[in-house]
């Protein structure tokens, strides 16, 4: 990985095509299988944990914070500590040398985050979109990304727990 800026106009745009769509792929599906407290990152690519995170249905009540009618203070606000937290982890990534081992210029993963109401990460669901990307590197970078997220939250605070779903570019 060779610069982990991610331009600001860039996420702005993503942000805004995934928002709508993360909005309207909520999974409802009834569970009695309790939410843990404890965090963890779910691959979305691997069919068990997929299914896994199906049956927590935490969409249920993790509001997706880019909904309808949201106020553009509000807006800008969120969509500034989103950005900081992918450059983050992109600088997390960076520093501990990880290398996606593609020739791909830029890496895709779809992100779906579960925060608490102080914006810890309680749950990190993601997809790399790369065809070329090999499962043992999604997984070895679902561990760097789980390292990351104990310590980095969201610069975001509300009354109840919620939800932030985009697609980000890490340059590779």
């Amino acid at each position: 990985m060779k610069n982990t800026f991610i331009p600001f106009l860039f996420l702005l745009g993503l942000l805004l095509t995934a928002a709508p769509t993360c909005a309207r792929a909520a999974i409802n599906i009834n569970t009695t299988q309790p939410i843990t407290d404890s965090m963890f990152v779910i691959n979305l690519a691997n069919e068990v944990e997929r299914s896994h995170y199906q049956e927590l249905n935490l969409d249920a009540d993790h509001p997706n914070l880019l909904m309808p009618g949201l106020p553009a203070e509000e807006f800008k606000t969120i969509q500034t500590s989103w950005v900081k937290l992918h450059q983050g982890l992109g600088s997390y990534l960076e520093s501990h040398g990880f290398d996606w081992e593609v020739a791909d210029k830029d890496i895709s993963i779809l992100h779906k985050i579960y925060f608490t109401p102080t914006g810890i990460v309680k749950k990190y669901c993601f997809k790399v979109m790369n065809k070329g990307v090999t499962m043992a590197k999604t997984e070895a970078f679902s561990v760097l990304a789980a390292a990351y997220f104990k310590e980095g939250h969201i610069e975001l605070v509300r009354p109840s727990q919620f939800a932030q779903c985009g697609k980000t570019r890490y340059p590779n």
